[in-house]
């Protein structure tokens, strides 16, 4: 049966670095959340992060998810348990579309606040609010273990600031709970 580990964080945390990385060489696809949802209709967010229609988009990551598991046996998938709304405000995804993800393992990356709002500036030219970010983080670390804790699937935490390996950090958690 083909698995998924959901790599999440906040934006700019390091996703998408660090499972291209850990997935190079390897059998392993890897995808982000968002990348899925634009690739099933669905409008992602705008130029600041603000999503328009979460659950539109998460229907279309689900068609998404179970198309890939045809042709793949195990799928690193990057994405949120918490988003930014329309209004400017943190909303956090549905548990019930984590459950209908068949989730294998949950892997929450964090990282330096300041380093995250510079890596947002040079990717998308903006400036986000600290408080903003901060809050967002520790709310999608709560969501990550309550979510592990009610799916009863492995869970780590790597924080990207401090792990000076998280590459070897992921594929020991992968190889042990996979």
């Amino acid at each position: 049966m083909p698995k998924t580990i959901f790599i999440a964080g906040i934006h700019g945390v390091g996703k998408s670095t660090l499972c291209a990385k850990f997935a190079r060489g390897a059998n392993i696809y890897t995808s982000s959340a968002s990348e899925i949802i634009k690739q099933h209709e669905s409008l992602v967010s705008d130029d600041n992060k603000m999503v328009m229609n979460i659950d539109a988009n998460q229907s279309a990551l689900l068609r998404g998810l179970e198309k890939l598991r045809i042709q793949h046996q195990l799928i690193l998938l990057d994405g949120h348990f918490m988003l930014i709304n329309s209004h400017g405000e943190l909303v956090r995804i549905q548990d019930t579309i984590f459950r209908d993800m068949g989730l294998s393992a949950i892997v929450i990356l964090t990282n330096n606040i300041d380093l995250i709002i510079e890596r947002l500036y040079d990717r998308d030219g903006k400036t986000y609010d600290k408080v903003l970010l901060e809050e967002m983080q520790k709310l999608e670390v709560v969501a990550a273990v309550e979510n592990a804790k009610k799916l009863g699937i492995p869970f780590s935490e790597i924080d990207l600031y401090a792990d000076k390996e998280p590459e070897r950090t992921l594929s020991n958690f992968v190889l042990t709970n996979i």
